[in-house]
């Protein structure tokens, strides 16, 4: 065996190692503003979920929101959303949403913040 086929054998499992943590972790990181990751509810023309919540929703909590209030939206950096959907009415999350608070900017779903904090509601549920 060559000397290069020997290090790219090596190489092999380092490389797929790596693409694996990438893969792994990209949707703890929000995509920028106004571009959102292909998902089937999108193909679908966004219908709302079995609980009435619109698939759009979830999405957009998901790619602007997971990553200060963790995958599981319980808290992490950012508060846990759980406890937010139960303190807070629609209109003050909304209000949050626009203006942001203490470290979370606002604006992050503009134009949507009535329907994420529909679902941060049902999140109370």
């Amino acid at each position: 065996m060559k000397r290069w086929q020997a290090v790219a054998l090596a190489a092999l499992p380092v490389v797929l190692g790596i693409l694996f943590i990438i893969g792994a972790f990209a949707d703890w990181f929000p995509l920028p503003q106004g571009q959102h990751k292909a998902t089937n509810a999108q193909s679908e023309g966004q219908s709302g979920g079995s609980d009435g919540v619109s698939s759009e929703a979830k999405q957009l909590v998901s790619a602007q929101c997971s990553s200060c209030h963790g995958a599981d939206l319980k808290g992490a950096m950012g508060p846990n959303l759980y406890d937010r959907a139960k303190a807070l009415s629609k209109e003050q999350i909304v209000d949050v949403l626009k203006n942001g608070k203490g470290a979370m900017p606002g604006k992050l779903v503009s134009g949507k913040e009535e329907m994420v904090a529909e679902y941060i509601k049902s999140l109370a549920k």
